[in-house]
């Protein structure tokens, strides 16, 4: 096992641990389920942070199958329009900060 992590790693390992807090902070049973689910979530901004920083990686294949499953969902959501308009102010928000 290697001791230094990357700062990719160093990030996601952050994330998880603000989310491992606010599980403990809201008593969330933590179990093979949850940790599951931490696993899929650290893969996927690991993917993410590394494909942002250019890096030429092999997209694990699990995960664009569940980004499929997810944006189908999300598409037939009642809630879509929500969703778009939030990550449209997002959007909007970083180019202001930027400005």
């Amino acid at each position: 096992m290697k001791k230094n992590l990357t700062i990719t790693e160093t990030d996601v390992v952050n994330v998880i641990s603000y989310i491992l807090s606010l599980m403990k902070k809201k008593s969330v049973d933590c179990n093979i389920e949850t940790c599951a689910e931490l696993i899929l979530i650290a893969r996927i901004l690991n993917q993410r942070f590394n494909i942002t920083d250019g890096l030429n990686i092999e997209q694990d294949p699990s995960l664009i199958l569940a980004k499929k499953e997810i944006i189908i969902k999300v598409e037939n959501d009642e809630y879509y329009d929500h969703i778009i308009n939030m990550f449209n102010q997002y959007q909007q928000h970083r180019i202001n900060k930027l400005n």
